[in-house]
């Protein structure tokens, strides 16, 4: 007997994310345009926000808040376009914080410093991974963090594999595709 088929909702975005950018050498070698590009229609999906950054290399730097309005990242944008990849990869130089709806950690995977564990999120919190490294990435250590903590690796090679990772990112927008 067919199925009629139903389309999957788009989930809703929060209106608070932190977003976890692995700053670390290994960084230089990631596809940071597909990842503003990746970035570009979250941020338009969610409309307005705001958006926690947090720089990880060997010692996390900062966590300053930039507002998303009607889609509209700049600021935060101009950041990450002018970030200086150095030193080694600490993915757990972090803390959780209650009034962050979800996470986005933008890395490669590979954790080569400190010995901390990786943070709890809270029930209703979740984990993205994204990782635009390909081989030169540990994907699986992406995939259980973000399994574990309630959300999903996302990853994707070229501009060509952009358009099915925003798929399997739940349909950020469906239209800007």
């Amino acid at each position: 007997v067919p199925m009629p088929t139903v389309a999957a909702k788009p989930r809703v975005l929060p209106d608070t994310v932190a977003l976890l950018w692995d700053a670390s050498a290994s960084g230089r070698k990631r596809d940071h345009a597909g990842e503003l590009a990746l970035l570009d229609r979250y941020f338009r999906a969610m409309g307005n926000g705001r958006v926690l950054l947090r720089l990880l290399r060997d010692v996390g730097e900062g966590s300053k808040a930039y507002a998303v309005r009607d889609g509209d990242w700049s600021a935060l944008r101009k950041v990450l376009e002018t970030v200086d990849y150095d030193g080694a990869s600490d993915l757990s130089d972090w803390a959780a914080e209650p009034e962050i709806g979800e996470y986005l950690l933008v890395s490669d995977g590979l954790h080569n410093y400190g010995e901390g564990e990786f943070p709890k999120l809270g029930e209703r919190q979740a984990l993205y991974a994204l990782n635009s490294a390909g081989a030169q990435s540990d994907s699986a250590r992406l995939a259980a963090l973000a399994e574990a903590r309630g959300g999903r690796l996302v990853q994707w090679q070229g501009r060509g594999g952009l358009d099915a990772a925003a798929e399997l990112a739940d349909a950020w927008d469906a239209t800007a595709k």
